[in-house]
Parts: C-alpha cells; structure tokens; sequence
C-alpha cells in the first residue's frame, strides 16, 4: 500500500497551521503545538513537504518558536537553492557544445598502463552533436616509464579506427567512445602522459 500525503499530515485535531510557499512548488509547511500528557506543557512541531514526496522532508519538535521558524527558513532556502541550480543544470544540458572543424580531443584509458587517444573534429552537424575521426600523435619525451604524446593534426587512423562517425557532445566538450573512453577538448601542444611501450602488458 502507498501513503499518500494526508497519512502522514498532522490530524486537524492539532490544529496545524499551514503554509504553501508561492515560489516552492507543492510544498506545505505545517506549525502546530501539542500539550504534554505528563506535564502539560506546550510543546512545538513543524512538518514540511518538499517536491511531490509523500514522505515529509522532516517532522521536529522544537523548544522556542525562533528554534522552528529558524529550521524552516533554514528548509526553504536549501529547497531554492536546488531548484535553482536545477533550472542552471538544464539550461547547461540545453546549450549544447563549443566545438569547431579543427578541434583535437583526448582521453586516456587502460588498465595496467595508460593510453592516450586523440579525435579530432571534422564536421559539426548541429550543437549537440559532432563528426571526429581516431588520429595518430607524436612522441615529445620519455621519462623513465612515461612517455608524453601530442596530437598530430590530420594523421587519420587507416581502416575502422579512422573512420568518420557522428557522436553527441556535451557542453563540457566531451564525446563518448567506449564506457571507459570519454575524450575532451585540449589543444594541438598539450602534452600527454602514455605508459611507456616497453612498462605495458
């Protein structure tokens, strides 16, 4: 069986004391006060709902009315704050990527040694999305078991590997080739660090 808000609710018996912030969607705040069966002192309550849960975010009592008013301001600022960095979040998802005909991406990958792999941009269909092909890069020194790599412009990998295909890109400027593999854009004299072919397994 799934509760819904109103099983959860404080009774009208309490008498609860309501709110619904305008600028929080569904959101319900409730104040009410209970009497102590063994002491009869007052004491005070605060329920809040966030979002669409059923479940309330929290359910306190509280020994001052500055304790809960302060909890609850305390609530509502945390719930702006994500619904304002949600609405940036899509916004960023929606911009799409920066990328141009030109660009070099890179990414590393490999178990018991580290590869580096470079992709470089030759069509931009539309701003989600890229063409990029595997190319070669150039050896700029070795230190003892790392070697540093730099991407060679228009050195296109022969057969499959070479081969021009259309990925999504992110804002961050990054495309997916394997779950392991996620390049990002560098720049043509950006070194980068390789195992050394004679270290690797």
């Amino acid at each position: 069986m799934r509760f819904t808000r109103d099983f959860y609710r404080p009774s009208e018996a309490s008498e609860a004391r309501v709110e619904y912030p305008d600028y929080l969607p569904v959101a319900e705040v409730y104040r009410y006060e209970n009497a102590s069966m063994v002491s009869g002192k007052q004491s005070m309550y605060a329920m809040v709902f966030g979002g669409k849960r059923a479940k309330p975010d929290w359910h306190f009592r509280f020994r001052s009315d500055k304790e809960r008013e302060d909890r609850i301001i305390a609530w509502k600022e945390g719930q702006e704050a994500r619904i304002e960095q949600a609405a940036k979040n899509r916004k960023a998802r929606n911009a799409g990527h920066s990328l141009e005909v030109g660009d070099v991406l890179h990414g590393s990958w490999g178990y018991d040694q580290t590869n580096a792999s470079f992709y470089q941009i030759v069509a931009v269909p539309s701003k989600c999305f890229v063409v990029a092909r595997e190319i070669g890069s150039k050896l700029v020194r070795t230190e003892g078991s790392a070697t540093y790599v730099v991407p060679a412009k228009d050195s296109f990998r022969e057969g499959e590997r070479g081969e021009a295909k259309r990925y999504k890109a992110g804002p961050d400027n990054s495309i997916t080739i394997e779950s392991f593999l996620h390049p990002s854009k560098t720049s043509w004299e950006a070194e980068h660090y390789e195992t050394h072919w004679m270290y690797g397994h």
